[in-house]
């Protein structure tokens, strides 16, 4: 751990991961949580894009950071929107699979 806390910008996980072992009792929301979440990080890069977009329309904003915010809210969305693909995928594998 102390070789992440030499490098600028990176930081250790601020709490440890919630792992459940295999067959383990776990609370069944784990998924859910990581997918509220990552909607949640989508949406804040999306309203960064949005609040970068406005400055530079005023004047205020520098070219470079809102296409830098612009990529980085496409890129999220892109990833989220296959993750969600993958689980759509997935759910109806598992309702094809016979009783």
């Amino acid at each position: 751990m102390s070789m992440i806390s030499i490098i600028p910008g990176i930081s250790p996980p601020a709490s440890t991961p919630r792992i459940t072992p295999p067959g383990g009792k776990g609370d069944g929301n784990l998924f859910l949580d990581s997918l509220k979440d990552a909607m949640a990080d989508v949406t804040d890069t999306q309203k960064t894009m949005n609040t970068s977009i406005v400055d530079l329309q005023a004047g205020k904003g520098a070219l470079h950071e809102t296409m830098i915010n612009v990529e980085k809210a496409d890129i999220s969305f892109k990833m989220l929107m296959n993750v969600r693909n993958k689980v759509l995928e997935a759910y109806k594998e598992v309702m094809r699979m016979p009783v």
